[in-house]
């Protein structure tokens, strides 16, 4: 029941039974990956679930293939592509919506009389990249890779106000108001982008003010390095500060935090174009 990786560890990609997925190798792949595979994720793959697109490559990678153009087996026949003998098909999980039901089997109705669904997920493996595959050659041209911050605030509808704190913080986020400012002593595009996608990180998770400030600024960097490495911006900053913010209890990086942050990158991703 378990993929794995064909590293000397061996270690598991996912467990068909339990449903669970290894974020700690889904996430070290991505940082694997060269410029052509993110941009491939990121850029042009708008059907697919960012953990769907990580676990594709993740298996990719423990086949000894790249990642890119992701479609079913049918797509790619229509394609004029067929499987590479070497080649095993792509696991990916499905979610799934049901009815929830009662100890007789009765669905169950919520407080306006409508059934109460549920959801959860299945893995099936009908999936193949561009460099698992040979036949006709396709264009596999990237996309550029430009993030338009103003498209993204509008979609997201979030406002940039003017910073208005003393000192040297790069610049801060209102969840509530869903409000960002930059400090404007900072000029340079490269840190501008990094603490807008910090503060962006903050606002898309909804962060509380109750919430564990370590979780809450480990969440937002961990967002920030995500978004660097799509973009292909220099990201050594945001491990030093992932690094310090888990230095006193390595256990703050749980699944649910990888979890939570894939979405919010997906989101913010999704949101800029």
């Amino acid at each position: 029941n378990m993929i794995k990786t064909n590293n000397n560890n061996s270690k598991n990609i996912f467990d068909i039974k339990s449903k669970e997925l290894n974020y700690n190798i889904i996430i070290n792949e991505i940082f694997n990956s060269d410029k052509k595979e993110i941009n491939a994720m990121f850029h042009s793959q708008y059907n697919y679930s960012i953990t769907n697109l990580c676990l594709a490559m993740a298996q990719c990678h423990a086949q000894g293939f790249k990642f890119g153009l992701l479609k079913c087996v049918s797509q790619w026949q229509k394609e004029n592509r067929t499987k590479k003998t070497n080649a095993n098909k792509l696991w990916l999980r499905l979610p799934i919506v049901y009815v929830k039901k009662d100890k007789n089997g009765m669905p169950l109705k919520d407080k306006d009389g409508k059934e109460e669904k549920g959801l959860t997920y299945k893995f099936a493996n009908n999936w193949l990249t561009y460099d698992m595959t040979t036949g006709e050659e396709l264009n596999q041209d990237e996309l550029n890779n430009i993030f338009d911050f103003d498209k993204c605030l509008s979609t997201l509808k979030i406002k940039k106000v003017d910073f208005d704190e003393d000192g040297m913080a790069g610049g801060y986020a209102i969840v509530k108001e869903k409000e960002l400012a930059v400090n404007p002593a900072w000029h340079d595009s490269v840190d501008v982008a990094k603490v807008m996608f910090h503060e962006l990180g903050h606002i898309v998770l909804e962060h509380k003010p109750t919430d564990n400030r370590h979780v809450k600024e480990l969440e937002a960097e961990l967002v920030a390095l995500l978004m660097c490495k799509i973009l292909d911006i220099d990201f050594n900053n945001q491990i030093g500060y992932i690094q310090t913010w888990t230095s006193n209890n390595s256990k703050l990086l749980t699944k649910e935090v990888y979890k939570r942050c894939f979405k919010a990158v997906e989101k913010i991703c999704k949101a800029s174009r």
